[in-house]
């Protein structure tokens, strides 16, 4: 199966648990891309060009059979890498040939894989539809048929709905494309630690978008793109329209932190824009209810508590096994000491399940934020008395900033990138 380290590349834009994405950058004429994809079938979750064949196995984990692949003999032919599901993930490598028929490295390739007990077939060119000819190869007898059948009938993932539109936002020969329907097959057990529950996660990530695109930037860093449907069903397009704005958290992380989700919450769009998406997700009533049960609580209504505190970010921290949400009101709250949470529950109905808490029973403040969570995580937040400067937080002009494990994804307004970055 792909690493684990290409794997958190595409969940990393969990974020989008928060509602956050974007469909832009310049759009590629059809004919322009890499013949390779001929070779996916359309059922595919996830798609991974490269120029070279080496880079593909590169991706794989390093206990698949694979790897064992001699392939010398292509190791600068072009190669996709894609992973489809057949009881399990299952990965399926296709390598370029160029436009001559068989010959005698073809023959030796698949006699190699078929030594090592790896399922392997040649594919001619095809000069109907330009595509050059390549070699195939996966570990599943079941997933070789089905290569063999959609091949054998011309089609590909470029006639799955919506993929020609994730394809055009590429560039060059190196890409990776993932269908956001397969997230519950694709998200690694424990992933980002285990922050939000993986049922959930996946479940959004569903609707969040259709396919996800990571264009690598150079180094460790990639441009990421999402395409979807013009639908408020989508949270992508909910918050896509809303103004940029500042995020802060970077001034009050703990030193030992090891995830930081920070939403910026520019008022009254944001709120509008939430309500849309819950309304055409058809979750309005459940919404409403969640509210009135909040304030036969509390004693007091969710939204006008809203409206009072005039929230500006709103961001989930975990650090030493604990975990805590942040709110910073426009205007620096006075100073309380740390007791009981009067508004339990009001966070996540109204920005998200992602700043969900197993415990939200206390209340504290520090440097201008409110911190809410267990006794324990309030009062360790709460003993600063000083914002943190210069913590390298990307927070200028953000819709959302991620961080986990010494990996930044982040969405400004030069785009969604993600990169590799210590606090």
């Amino acid at each position: 199966m792909y690493k684990r380290r290409l794997i958190s590349i595409y969940m990393a834009f969990a974020v989008l648990l928060t509602g956050c994405g974007e469909a832009g950058g310049g759009m590629r004429d059809p004919g322009e891309l890499p013949d390779m994809l001929y070779a996916v079938p359309s059922d595919a979750l996830a798609v991974c060009c490269v120029s070279e064949s080496g880079a593909a196995l590169g991706r794989l984990d390093s206990t698949d059979r694979l790897r064992s692949l001699d392939l010398k003999a292509f190791r600068t032919s072009p190669a996709v890498l894609s992973m489809s599901y057949s009881g399990s993930l299952v990965p399926s490598l296709a390598i370029g040939t160029g436009q001559e028929d068989s010959s005698m490295v073809v023959t030796a390739a698949l006699r190699d894989a078929r030594r090592k007990g790896i399922y392997a077939a040649y594919f001619a060119p095809d000069r109907s539809v330009g595509r050059q000819g390549f070699l195939t190869f996966t570990t599943s007898e079941s997933q070789m048929t089905a290569l063999k059948r959609h091949i054998g009938r011309g089609s590909s993932v470029l006639d799955a709905p919506g993929f020609p539109d994730a394809a055009a936002l590429t560039e060059g020969e190196n890409f990776t494309i993932l269908r956001n329907s397969g997230a519950q097959r694709l998200i690694p057990k424990g992933f980002l630690g285990g922050a939000f529950p993986q049922r959930t996660l996946a479940a959004f990530l569903h609707k969040a978008a259709d396919w996800t695109v990571l264009s690598p930037e150079g180094g460790d860093a990639y441009r990421v793109s999402t395409v979807q449907g013009e639908s408020d069903l989508y949270f992508v397009n909910a918050l896509a329209s809303l103004p940029f704005a500042k995020s802060r958290l970077g001034e009050v992380l703990p030193d030992s932190v090891e995830l930081a989700l920070a939403l910026p919450l520019p008022q009254p769009q944001f709120r509008e824009a939430y309500e849309q998406y819950v309304d055409a997700s058809v979750k309005m009533t459940a919404y409403r209810r969640r509210l009135s049960a909040l304030e036969s609580a509390s004693g007091k209504d969710p939204l006008k508590w809203e409206k009072e505190t005039d929230p500006a970010e709103v961001a989930l921290v975990r650090w030493d096994g604990k975990a805590a949400v942040l709110l910073r009101p426009r205007k620096a709250p006075r100073t309380i000491e740390v007791g009981d949470n009067p508004y339990r529950g009001f966070i996540p109905v109204l920005y998200g399940e992602a700043f969900a808490l197993p415990d939200d029973s206390c209340r504290g403040t520090v440097c201008g934020w409110y911190a809410i969570g267990s006794r324990e995580a309030v009062e360790e937040l709460t003993g600063r008395s000083e914002l943190k400067k210069d913590s390298g937080w990307p927070g200028r002009g953000s819709h959302f900033v991620l961080y986990h494990a010494g990996r930044f994804f982040a969405w400004g307004k030069k785009g969604m990138k993600l990169w590799n970055s210590s606090l």
